[in-house]
């Protein structure tokens, strides 16, 4: 077990990179705990991510389910109702409305996000092509550690 403590403090972004690169080559053969206060470092590093706040874990994960999965955020004007029915597939984990994202949400378009199973963000396109449902927007959804962060060290 290797325990490396902000490892990267001070680096200028060419060492940076290197001592990161570094240190997935060396978690391929070694257990490694990285203490680092710096979110991008852990996206580019880690696999598995544990967030202590007030001396108790409050996440211990994988990076991408804290990011919230495999999801696709969709802007259409079907309703929540259509696009459940539609997104029913066992390829599909659902779906919800998106409130964080209200700029795009006009003239009739709501934003939803798509669960799947897998990464296959070409399946939503595949369905709501073949439903003719008028689409303004379908994208990759990633929630940010910074707010995965946030909300889970909030009083």
């Amino acid at each position: 077990i290797i325990i490396l403590d902000e490892p990267t403090s001070g680096l200028d972004p060419n060492q940076i990179s290197h001592v990161r690169t570094l240190i997935k080559n060396l978690g391929k053969q070694k257990t490694l705990i990285l203490s680092t206060h710096i979110l991008q470092e852990v996206e580019d590093i880690c696999d598995e991510v544990i967030i202590i706040h007030k001396g108790k874990i409050v996440a211990n994960s994988s990076v991408q389910n804290l990011h919230g999965g495999h999801k696709v955020l969709v802007s259409s004007k079907a309703t929540l109702n259509d696009l459940s029915k539609l997104f029913s597939g066992n390829e599909f984990n659902g779906v919800e409305e998106f409130k964080e994202q209200e700029e795009s949400a006009s003239n009739g378009f709501q934003n939803y996000l798509i669960g799947l199973k897998e990464f296959q963000p070409e399946l939503v396109f595949k369905v709501l092509s073949k439903a003719n449902i008028a689409t303004r927007e379908i994208k990759v959804y990633k929630k940010s550690l910074e707010s995965v962060f946030s909300d889970l060290t909030k009083n």
